[in-house]
């Protein structure tokens, strides 16, 4: 079912969490777009051009933060979603990405952030 409200890019290598990112991202009328590795994703991103990107920080081929700074360097807009876990501090996440970041708590780790 086509979307008006655009693809959602979900850059997570984990298959049952990309499944519930899928369903919720689409429960809320957007269309997912799930990529299971960095260089998929990168890919998708420069075919898809999402409205936002959830983006896993650990992925098999990639660090999560090089899709992030190389996302950022196509587009300094589009939200960036990423679950962190405790050991990953705010500080250096604003360092690495030269963007703000939003911690939210998570039931699925310490914490959601968004940039």
């Amino acid at each position: 079912m086509p979307s008006s409200r655009g693809d959602v890019l979900i850059i997570e290598d984990s298959p049952d969490a990309a499944e519930i990112f899928a369903i919720l991202v689409e429960r809320e009328g957007f269309r997912p777009v799930v990529c299971g590795t960095a260089a998929a994703g990168m890919a998708a991103f420069a075919h898809a051009r999402p409205v936002a990107v959830i983006l896993d920080w650990t992925l098999p081929d990639r660090p999560g933060i090089d899709v992030c700074r190389n996302i950022r360097a196509q587009d300094q807009a589009v939200p960036i979603i990423s679950q962190v876990d405790g050991t990953t501090k705010r500080a250096s996440l604003e360092g690495w990405t030269q963007a703000p970041m939003t911690m939210f708590p998570s039931r699925f780790g310490a914490g959601l952030s968004v940039s």
